[in-house]
């Protein structure tokens, strides 16, 4: 399931989306000198830039009042209609620059559908759903779930597609605002329920009552129509030193507006034809919808570069850890030898690899109980700032608020990073990535994400390990 802080937090990679969009719209403009890797990480060390988290302010009851009239109102409608847009408003060099990305939605009570966005349609009429991806020409139809419910977006191969761009964060909220029983619950979530009131804003001589949704990223300023109680606008605040700090020096780029707006709303249900099929010329059919992204079944793993280390050497390693206050010492690669190493690649925006360290600080210290020949290393990916002080600084407070021991045993250390040198020699993709290495120096596992139950097959592993058994011996 794509959660909301793999939507938007700035310890989520969908916040690198949308700060980097802002850049890509730049980039037609003024194209970089140089390609992207995979994972970009100046950009995402640029996005984690603004996820630096924030004190939570107390709740507003005012705030929380007119949001609760609200869900009520996209609970209680019998249908939604709106055909918004995201839309990216830049000054470049002086001169502006627009991107706009329209969103569709249409929604009748309790199954009939109409979604669009980026090239990716669902479409249902009460007996059919039909997904289609425009991009590769390719549609899947299966029968239409009795109610339509917020895990139709959210799991599944195309809940990244749907979630995963600019527009993710609106389109987030108002599906979970229509569709989930638990609605309003989930969108104060993303807030822990620390709403606020802002004062009321003219829009096309409409005025809107405002609600401020601080985030771990940039801030999030609803507009919402106070006769309807309809959500018309959501606006991403960014802050202005954090995008000036992040800036190259001498580039004058502006942000002018980064917004979803939804269009004219309605709550009277689309004729009949907006919930029908009609095949596009030279779309083929395809039986499931992994075929139709052209991804292996749900049993099948995604294969980063990672793996391709599995069963060699590891590469000679070089870490920087933390070692009592103010100091750091060296730890090589032979310096592991006759041990079993587990490196755990993480970051302080990432929120996956914040929901994983707690589990992997207990295993730490049930090793360290045990008297067990292991040693374990979270790396810090953070390269914002790139200065081994600075960083150290992010990270420490990141696991004191975290309340995070990682170091109280002799099995566990934390390593700095910030120019990803021993991450490009594991040729880290995403985070969280974990690589596991035997007494010989030999990578025997990896692990890529915050997969449930994915510290306890660790453990495991490790334990596989200690006892001179390979994990790889019956995979050659």
């Amino acid at each position: 399931m794509v959660t909301f802080r793999r939507v938007v937090s700035g310890a989520i990679v969908a916040t690198t989306t949308i700060v980097t969009s802002a850049l890509v719209l730049k980039a037609e403009v003024d194209p970089p000198k140089s390609e992207s890797k995979v994972l970009d990480k100046k950009e995402s060390d640029a996005a984690a830039k603004l996820a630096v988290k924030r004190d939570v302010p107390k709740p507003d009851p005012a705030a929380l009042a007119l949001f609760s009239e609200v869900a009520r109102t996209y609970k209680n409608t019998p249908a939604y209609v709106d055909h918004g847009s995201f839309t990216i408003k830049l000054e470049v060099e002086g001169k502006p620059r627009e991107q706009r990305t329209p969103i569709t939605l249409a929604f009748a009570r309790p199954n009939k559908i109409h979604f669009e966005s980026e090239g990716v349609r669902l479409i249902g009429d009460g007996e059919k759903l039909t997904t289609v991806v425009g991009m590769l020409n390719k549609y899947n139809t299966t029968a239409s779930p009795k109610t339509i419910d917020f895990g139709l977006f959210s799991d599944g191969p195309l809940a990244s597609l749907i979630l995963g761009g600019s527009g993710g964060p609106p389109v987030y909220i108002v599906l979970n605002l229509l569709l989930n029983e638990a609605g309003e619950k989930a969108v104060l979530d993303m807030s822990q329920g620390s709403l606020k009131s802002l004062p009321d804003q003219k829009i096309d001589n409409k005025s809107y009552k405002r609600i401020l949704m601080p985030l771990d990223g940039p801030d999030l300023a609803l507009s919402i129509d106070p006769a309807t109680k309809w959500i018309e606008r959501i606006e991403f605040m960014f802050d202005a030193e954090d995008l000036k700090a992040m800036t190259p020096p001498g580039d004058t780029t502006k942000i002018v507006d980064f917004s979803w707006y939804s269009g004219e709303i309605s709550a009277k249900s689309s004729a009949a034809e907006a919930f029908a099929f009609k095949i596009p010329e030279g779309f083929a059919k395809i039986a499931t919808l992994a075929e139709l992204i052209d991804e292996k079944p749900a049993e099948a793993e995604q294969k980063f570069k990672i793996d391709e280390w599995v069963g060699k050497p590891a590469p000679d390693f070089e870490l920087t850890v933390l070692d009592g206050a103010d100091k750091l010492k060296k730890i090589k690669k032979s310096d592991l030898e006759g041990k079993v190493v587990l490196i755990d690649f993480w970051a302080t925006w990432c929120g996956p690899c914040l929901s994983e360290l707690p589990d992997v600080a207990k295993m730490t210290q049930l090793f360290a109980a045990d008297k067990k020949n292991v040693v374990v290393v979270a790396v810090s990916q953070d390269g914002v700032p790139e200065d081994l002080l600075s960083v150290r600084k992010i990270v420490e407070k990141t696991l004191k608020d975290k309340d995070l021991e990682l170091t109280r045993t002799p099995v566990g250390y934390v390593a700095l990073d910030p120019k990803h040198i021993v991450g490009d020699l594991f040729q880290i993709e995403a985070l969280p990535s974990v690589v596991i290495i035997d007494r010989k120096g030999i990578v025997q596992a990896t692990h890529v994400g915050a997969n449930p139950g994915v510290v306890e097959t660790m453990a495991r592993e490790i334990e596989t390990l200690l006892s001179g058994r390979s994990l790889i011996a019956g995979k050659k």
